[in-house]
């Protein structure tokens, strides 16, 4: 398969500092969302051992606090283009970055600033990165049935100066945002 063309959900929340970050991550939506919502669901169905970078962890470390350390893109550019690089190296390459949104509707201009950091200063810290070719089993060269294909080529774009966007994901392809 062509690395290139795959995506990688995260959480992400870029801002000047770290700690500017961590504040504006684990103390408001998407912390909320997590503590409120998300970790009490994946706990349920016993999958805390996904979000753990050691098996030792005890489920009650599983905080929001955890995920933005151990799981989110969560910085300055620069931590967040390292935090990106990392991750890219782990599993191996991807050709895109889905961020997976939050509605910050008490603070829009929070998650508006974040996105534009993300695409002006902490992508082209990672522009370098490429991925190299898979050998392709037989099994690979399948291709997806059309309405998955029309759905996945259907997400939006993400247009840093557009206006405040509410849906779940945006469509972040650094080769995009650079060549605007």
């Amino acid at each position: 398969p062509d690395r290139g063309e795959w995506r990688m959900v995260r959480e992400v929340f870029v801002a000047d500092t770290d700690a500017e970050a961590m504040k504006l991550s684990v103390g408001s939506h998407m912390g909320r969302m997590m503590r409120e919502y998300f970790l009490p669901l994946l706990q349920q169905f016993g999958f805390f051992e996904y979000l753990k970078h050691d098996q030792s962890v005890p489920d009650s470390d599983v905080t929001p606090e955890y995920c933005a350390k151990h799981n989110w893109i969560v910085g300055s550019p620069a931590t967040v283009a390292e935090k990106i690089a990392k991750i890219y190296d782990e599993v191996g390459g991807f050709g895109q970055l889905l961020v997976f949104g939050f509605d910050y509707s008490e603070n829009p201009g929070a998650w508006r600033r974040s996105l534009e950091l993300l695409s002006k200063e902490g992508l082209p810290k990672v522009q370098h990165l490429k991925p190299k070719p898979v050998k392709q089993m037989a099994a690979d060269s399948i291709e997806p049935p059309r309405a998955e294909a029309q759905e996945l080529a259907g997400l939006a774009d993400l247009e840093v100066g557009g206006q405040h966007a509410r849906t779940p994901q945006h469509r972040l392809d650094a080769r995009k945002q650079l060549a605007r």
